[in-house]
Formats: C-alpha cells, structure tokens, sequence
C-alpha cells in the first residue's frame, strides 16, 4: 500500500491520475493478482512507474531493500537498499549520498514522534486526510486494474467521500 504514497511523497504531488494492470501468473499461489504494473501522473507533473511483483521467481527487493529510482533534469537518484546514490549529467560516475543520521528510524522513530505531539510539541508528520491519499491511491488502481482505464484519484476519493455522507 505504502509504495504507491511513497512515490506520491517523493514527488511532492498528490496523484492527479493513475493507471494499473494486475494479474496472477499461471504458477502464482495467490487467489487475486500477484504482479502488478502502474503508472502515475501526479498534480505538479510528475510522472511515475511501478512495478510490484510477489510471484517472481526470486525476490530481488524485500521488505526494507527498496529499489527506486528517479530522473532528474541535470541527475539520476538511485535508492538502492538502503543506499542513495547520485549520478550526475552527463554521464557521471554515481556518487553515494549520506545518510541522515538519528538515533531512532521507523515504528520506533514515530512512537517517538507520537510521544512528542501527546505532550502538545507540533503536529504529526502523519494525519488522517495524508492517509486517505494513500487509501484512494490503492482503490483508485484496484479500480483502474478492473476496468483497463486510467482514474482521476482526487475525483474517485471526492466520489467515495460523498457516497459515505
């Protein structure tokens, strides 16, 4: 689920449209669709692809071991298991970025944020409307997957958020 919003974040764009085909390979053990390709045009422009695989024949980026990759004007960013690298236009040797250094990363970062905002310091990072983003994103493909079109997200959460009044 968090894939697809992820992109969304990195783009800094809520996603204007997107297009998804989903299926279940012959030998998948899975009784909806294992394997999925999506595209993703988000409000300021910014277009994206996805591809989420669980019926391949070796697991190539598990849980934490993410591969994302983005192109830039003037560089490629490369997000590679925990690994950012640079590589800068044109054809440039990749350079590793460093790494943000804290004490606390994940759950356990934002239990810690969590704590914080209990004890009246700031707002959370994360909140309710943030999530229905991410909500819409995932049954805005389902949508787009069952009927081979692409769906307007904010049209489709604006549509499902009145059905619910």
């Amino acid at each position: 689920m968090h894939h697809l919003d992820l992109i969304a974040d990195l783009a800094g764009s809520k996603c204007d449209t997107i297009y998804a085909q989903t299926w279940n390979p012959a030998w998948g053990e899975f009784k909806g669709d294992s394997q999925g390709l999506v595209v993703m045009q988000m409000e300021n422009a910014t277009r994206a692809t996805y591809e989420g695989a669980k019926t391949n024949a070796a697991g190539l980026n598990c849980w934490g071991q993410e591969y994302l990759r983005a192109e830039c004007e003037r560089a490629t960013l490369i997000l590679d298991r925990q690994r950012i690298a640079c590589q800068d236009w044109p054809q440039g040797e990749p350079r590793e970025i460093e790494l943000l250094q804290q004490p606390k990363w994940a759950n356990t970062w934002l239990i810690e944020q969590f704590v914080r905002w209990l004890d009246g310091n700031g707002p959370m990072a994360t909140n309710v409307w943030d999530n229905l983003q991410s909500v819409a994103l995932v049954f805005a493909a389902i949508e787009s997957s069952r009927t081979g079109q692409p769906v307007k997200v904010q049209e489709f959460l604006r549509a499902a958020m009145s059905e619910k009044r």
